[in-house]
């Protein structure tokens, strides 16, 4: 992925799969982003079945995009806990299939709806993670959640194309 730039450190990415996997893939998500979780959901079994035959390296990042209708998401990608993937990924889908009550939340109850129920605290270096990832979004020049990287070809907006046609 020499085009592009990222630190996928097990502190700041959900990283899943083999470094000898035959295909590499980074998805930027945000998650109170419709697109995000339309995306994930749907492809969901066929990138974690190609990470579980070695055919994929799956990197998973949580961009708190300063937008008005994904502030929520913001909030909620601080919980992701990177030191712990497989329970970040049970989070994460879980939120996603209930994404809709995220995005209804008050801003100031996002936390505690989170907490009460999905079990979850805050990562411990949310922060740190927030700034390093706003860091590489913009060296790579993205502008869009979701955006899917692999094969030195960004996919984002109308271009998003199901995992399974992209190796």
């Amino acid at each position: 992925m020499s085009e592009f730039n990222f630190n996928f450190s097990d502190q700041s990415t959900l990283n899943f799969g083999e470094a000898d996997a035959d295909h590499e893939l980074i998805a930027i998500l945000n998650l109170a982003c419709p697109d995000s979780q339309k995306w994930f959901l749907e492809n969901k079994s066929v990138l974690l079945n190609s990470v579980g035959t070695r055919q994929l390296l799956l990197h998973l990042k949580f961009w708190n995009k300063p937008k008005p209708s994904l502030l929520n998401g913001n909030v909620a990608n601080e919980y992701v806990d990177y030191g712990h993937p497989n329970q970040a990924l049970d989070f994460i889908t879980r939120l996603f299939q209930h994404q809709e009550q995220l995005r209804n939340q008050a801003l100031e109850n996002v936390e505690l709806y989170l907490q009460d129920t999905f079990n979850v605290q805050p990562y411990e270096l949310a922060d740190k993670v927030a700034k390093q990832i706003l860091v590489e979004v913009n060296q790579n020049n993205i502008t869009s959640v979701p955006t899917i990287i692999t094969n030195n070809r960004s996919y984002f907006d109308d271009g998003l194309i199901p995992v399974s046609q992209l190796f």
